[in-house]
């Protein structure tokens, strides 16, 4: 299994945008830290993933932020899926498995995160 398995996953998805249903009934695929971080802007491993399956830099971007928004954030997502985990990881392990520790939060800056906390209130 490749490290950049999700990567791979995404630009077909991209792709072949039909195979959605079907993948989101899979188990997330090997890597999709590696797709997280390149939706929050880590450009170290934007390079890695471009070099390695010698794709460019821009689909992949595209293909990693179409990746979260149909599969990570489906509304039939559970809590771990949308964390980019599986149903497996335990909180001893959330800060090498989870998104959150790769980069993710910083998709929705903490203002925004404040300003609609706030506006729920």
């Amino acid at each position: 299994m490749s490290a950049y398995e999700a990567v791979k996953v995404t630009i077909d998805l991209v792709h072949v945008p039909s195979r959605v249903r079907h993948q989101r009934s899979l188990p997330l695929p090997a890597g999709v830290l590696i797709v997280l971080g390149i939706a929050a802007g880590d450009e170290g491993a934007l390079s890695e993933a471009s070099t390695a399956i010698d794709r460019p830099r821009e689909l992949i971007r595209k293909a990693a932020a179409f990746f979260i928004e149909q599969i990570l954030l489906s509304p039939d997502a559970d809590s771990y899926r949308v964390l980019g985990a599986n149903r497996t990881a335990t909180a001893a392990s959330s800060d090498t498995t989870w998104p959150c520790s790769s980069g993710l939060c910083i998709l929705m800056p903490a203002s925004k995160i404040r300003d609609r906390s706030l506006q729920d209130a």
